[in-house]
């Protein structure tokens, strides 16, 4: 078996299976009801709270806001791709350093104070130095975006924050900038002028790599640290450094990634070397603008601040001297703005950083990416200040593009969020040479890049395919092995030949699927050409896994077997999976992944003309529906078959797995129609909502880990309405992943089950509302399974794609729109390989009108299919207000535009179809 390499206690632990009878004993009487009531009636509300929350799925719905006082869980994530992170909370605290390249959650004190009159504040209700906070701060969330409200009677003045780092789709430069703006906006209600002072005060934490204490001015990484005066067009402030002739981090200890918070003697690293150097900049950009450069306490800085409100011009001052070994220095920026009676002013301040060191599990050095593209935080300060408001601008323009819909809210926020963990240092990383990988979750949880877990993501393909595509060549050019296989984990930095594990059933089949994922998001059909020997070969490598399970039995005990009958259409040999343990037999789960596969490898080599291949998966995917049919259907749903195994480890029998249709769930996002028959398809979704969602969770048994509590909803992985629980069960199946949740209501929306798919997102992220409350946290932003932010969250973005039934074929440049949710009145972000912006449509008595809005880049069409009521008499295009010429025809609810000559949106630009019914 497996082991977990992650970092923390959050893997699995293998000695805790549970058996029925720990199961019943430990759940008490309301996991016997459960047992024996295939309503699962234990585990629901009571029927009047349960429609009420009905109510609330597909009505309007009002974004959420964070309160000090209460959703003190609440903490939204800073920096770019690749950067290293820091959270802001609802709070006001700048937490949860991780900039430093070793993955610990580290600490560096660093302070937003306000004077006005005499009322001076530190902008944070808790956590600190023990000075005046404010009273009250509300927060929403709408990434990558935070806007904080501070509310304090004592201010003359109303004052708001918005904190974000620019983020724009398909721009991964654009979106790997490490820099935090902070735009500080003050406005005075009152009848007359006030002065209003703004510092940020931050310590020098050059060396330190998020190891040991650090709230004052004592770490032993520290030594050297300078803070020297900063001007960069208008930015004034401090540029902090380390001399490392000083004894800068003579005393840290280096820490590789893979040894993230992991105990042992390493060995010397040189100091410029080490995780923990580099350099920081911090600076404000209006007002009177005021230093303080460096001092060994705070206090100093906040006792100057109270009095006067600004510290010393910012052309006075020299560096510090290198403090000691062992110590640093703080520095502080201030800006006083005058505001006339009811006026407004905005204050912006940047940090920003640059820390080059990465190392890898032999602490080799791999650099970091970004770091490559400027030499230090003082030339980023320089780009984020000359190019602030195109930074501000289009990171606001994705914000309120993606909230500009008729979708809920809350689903939205379930986007948003986890397309946040595509910048998360702990999940997504990109080494010195542009290399792209993956953890599972953050704080380095299992080696990279896990390619079952990752068969589940989507939000990174579809937001940053260039990063994407980088993922794919690693799993086809490093980790594809002789016979085909492609190989579980890499090492970091990936070799030219495979490492890590041998492949898992269900990522390999997930690896064909992606590659045909970015081939058709893709301008032109390169990829396709490009990487057909590799899907080839790996369909040839599940092929013949799947002849090898499929020997005859002998005919008597003395009698050799019959020689192989050749590929039945799925596998049954060790499956290692997802689950961290082979299942046995014939599952949905894994050969509906190998048919999905099959399929996507027809549709590959007819496209190159390959006629023969596709034939060949044809035949086998043939034989392997009906087989599967023939083997797994019980009349409700698909099930395990593997007639020994109650007398096996971790495997599920009759059990209802949420996961029994992820193949499907794939066909449908690639356009590859039906592997299964549908009507048994929505059967078996309904089973799954029926027997596996719980509305009330008070009293489950999550075994071998919790990651929901009482009161909380959830779609339990495997549950057994129909008995035959085994003694040992497949790990995990008592358990709740977000990332399921998010593939399995992403299906049902395909298949038209709005209300039950509703259901299961909302309370997803029900769970994550910010209010702190055992077993996990609750952030609203860092969805936790095997560590946080974790990388299977980010199947969400597939609830997108089947919302707007949007499928983008950019080899044959067409685009099928079909949304499933109001369609009456529907509006949702999109975004293609090459151009991002909104998709809507209205339909009232006899017309129907479909827009494609470009907010960047372009889009290129020459054939758009749009879902209909009927079909039109007369269709119309324009772009720019012109008719585009064009032809149509109508089947099966569906009107094909084609166009006389390929017609390209660009940005800023809109193109119009009119139907008349």
């Amino acid at each position: 078996m497996r082991k977990c390499n992650c970092s923390g206690t959050c893997g699995p632990q293998y000695g805790d299976y549970i058996t029925r009878r720990d199961f019943i004993a430990k759940a008490g009487a309301s996991a016997v009801m459960l047992a024996a009531a295939p309503a699962w009636s234990a585990f629901e509300l009571a029927p009047d709270a349960l429609e009420r929350w009905r109510r609330e799925l597909l009505g309007p719905s009002d974004p959420r806001i964070y309160s000090s006082d209460r959703h003190t869980d609440a903490r939204m994530h800073l920096g770019g791709i690749g950067t290293g992170n820091f959270e802001i909370g609802s709070d006001g605290q700048l937490t949860t350093w991780q900039l430093f390249n070793t993955l610990r959650d580290g600490h560096v004190p660093f302070h937003f104070l306000v004077k006005t009159g005499s009322v001076t504040k530190l902008l944070q209700t808790a956590g600190g130095p023990d000075w005046p906070r404010v009273k009250r701060i509300e927060m929403t969330g709408e990434y990558p975006l935070a806007h904080l409200q501070f509310q304090d009677e004592a201010l003359p003045v109303q004052l708001e924050l918005t904190a974000f780092s620019p983020f724009a789709p398909l721009d991964s430069d654009f979106s790997s900038m490490p820099v935090a703006v902070f735009i500080f906006k003050i406005h005075n209600p009152t009848k007359a002028s006030q002065t209003v002072s703004l510092a940020a005060l931050m310590q020098n934490p050059i060396g330190y790599d998020a190891s040991g204490p650090n709230d004052g001015s004592a770490n032993p990484s520290f030594g050297g640290n300078v803070n020297e005066l900063l001007h960069e067009g208008k930015a004034e402030g401090l540029f902090m450094r380390a001399e490392v002739s000083s004894g800068a981090g003579t005393a840290s200890s280096p820490r590789s990634v893979e040894q993230a918070g992991k105990p042992g003697k390493e060995p010397a690293i040189a100091p410029e070397r080490r995780p923990g150097f580099g350099t920081l900049a911090l600076a404000a950009t209006a007002g009177k603008i005021t230093i303080s450069p460096a001092t060994e306490h705070r206090a100093e800085v906040w006792q100057r601040f109270q009095a006067d409100g600004k510290f010393s011009a910012p052309n006075q001052g020299r560096p510090n001297p290198p403090a000691p070994s062992g110590h640093t220095v703080y520095g502080a920026v201030a800006s006083t703005v005058a505001i006339p009676a009811g006026g407004s002013v905005e204050v912006p301040f940047f940090l920003t950083w640059h820390y080059p060191n990465k190392h890898n599990a032999k602490n080799e050095w791999m650099g970091c990416h970004y770091a490559t593209r400027w030499t230090d935080a003082r030339v980023v300060m320089r780009e984020a200040v000359s190019g602030f408001s195109d930074l501000h601008k289009r990171t606001e323009r994705f914000r309120a593009t993606v909230y500009d819909s008729t979708l809920p809210y809350w689903l939205l926020d379930c986007l948003t969020a986890n397309a946040a963990i595509a910048r998360h240092i702990g999940v997504v990383f990109r080494i010195a040479n542009g290399d792209v990988y993956g953890w599972e979750g953050s704080n380095g949880c299992c080696q990279p890049t896990c390619t079952h877990v990752w068969g589940y993501e989507q939000t990174l393909s579809r937001l940053f395919p260039d990063l994407e595509r980088d993922m794919r060549r690693i799993d086809f050019k490093h980790q594809q092995r002789e016979d085909g296989g492609i190989n579980n984990r890499t090492d970091v930095p990936s070799p030219p030949h495979p490492t890590g594990e041998h492949p898992f059933a269900d990522g390999h089949a997930s690896c064909i699927l992606k590659a045909y994922r970015e081939a058709l998001n893709c301008p032109d059909d390169s990829l396709l050409k490009e990487y057909w020997p590799h899907i080839k070969r790996g369909l040839g490598y599940l092929i013949a896994r799947d002849a090898k399970g499929a020997v005859q039995p002998s005919a008597g005990p003395q009698e050799a077997p019959h020689p192989p009958a050749g590929p039945a259409g799925f596998l049954q040999d060790d499956q290692w999976n997802t689950y961290d343990e082979a299942l046995h037999g014939v599952t949905t789960f894994i050969s509906g992944y190998y048919m999905a596969a099959l399929r996507a490898g027809e549709d590959w080599a007819k496209r190159l003309g390959d006629s023969e291949a596709a034939d060949r998966f044809r035949i086998v995917f043939d034989k392997g529906q009906k087989k599967l049919i023939e083997l797994c259907w019980n009349g409700e749903y698909f099930q395990q078959h593997l007639p020994d195994y109650m007398k096996r480890q971790g495997e599920v029998g009759p059990g209802c797995m949420a996961d029994q249709l992820i193949g499907q769930w794939w066909a449908h996002q690639l356009g590859l129609g039906y592997i299964l028959p549908k009507e048994k398809v929505v059967s078996s979704l309904r089973s799954i909502f029926k027997y596996n969602f719980k509305s009330d969770l008070t009293g489950w048994h999550h075994a071998p880990r919790a990651f929901a509590g009482a009161k909380d909803k959830g779609l339990i992985i495997c549950t057994w309405p129909k008995g035959g629980r085994p003694e040992k069960v497949m790990l995990y199946s008592d358990e709740v992943w977000t990332g399921i949740e998010y593939q399995v209501a992403a299906h049902m929306i395909y298949e038209g089950l709005i209300e039950e798919a509703f259901a299961i997102i909302k309370a997803a992220r029900d769970r994550y509302d910010g209010v702190a409350r055992a077993p996990i946290q609750r952030n609203p932003w860092n969805e936790i399974e095997c560590g946080g932010h974790y990388a299977r969250a980010m199947s969400s973005w597939s609830l997108l794609l089947a919302l707007s039934g949007w499928e983008y074929d950019g080899p044959r440049q067409t685009l099928r729109i079909a949304p499933r949710h109001t369609p009456e009145n529907f509006k949702s972000f999109f975004v293609g390989p090459e151009g991002w912006g909104k998709v809507v449509q209205a339909r009232n008595l006899g017309s129907q009108r479909n827009e494609i809005h470009l907010n960047e880049g372009k889009l290129v069409l020459s054939q758009l299919i749009l879902s209909a009521t009927a079909k039109p008499r007369e269709v119309k295009a324009r772009r720019a207000r012109k008719l585009v010429e064009s032809a149509f025809s109508f089947e099966s609810g569906s009107v094909t535009l084609r166009f006389k000559e390929p017609v390209i949106v660009q940005a800023g630009r809109m193109l119009a179809i009119e139907m008349a019914v």
